[in-house]
């Protein structure tokens, strides 16, 4: 895990919720996630799907968060479309990860 990703993930308001994202380019089909933290900002997901930069996903979640997290989380979303701000290969126990920094894209 590269600073960068260490920094945010040290920062932020933890969380631990199943998503589900889709690619908005329609090149590929949903994949999981989960939604590990999130900030007014951005939010850390983990994949085990490689997302480049700059890519624009649907991100559902899976479950209602509970009322912590909800109270927490002000900006949490249960639909939103989400912008790749970067991208980390991370070793799990289970094997190599994406960590992805996104952040909401604002829709007027």
């Amino acid at each position: 895990m590269n600073s960068q990703t260490g920094n945010l993930m040290e920062q932020r308001a933890t969380c631990d919720l199943d998503a589900e994202c889709i690619n908005v380019a329609g090149r590929s089909n949903a994949f999981k996630v989960r939604l590990i933290d999130i900030t007014r900002n951005e939010m850390l997901l983990i994949s085990r799907k490689p997302v480049r930069p700059g890519t624009y996903l649907i991100l559902r979640l899976a479950d209602l968060p509970s009322v912590e997290i909800r109270d927490d989380s002000e900006y949490l979303r249960m639909n939103g479309l989400i912008e790749v701000s970067w991208a980390d290969e991370v070793i799990e126990e289970d094997g190599l990860v994406y960590a992805l920094g996104v952040k909401y894209v604002a829709m007027y």
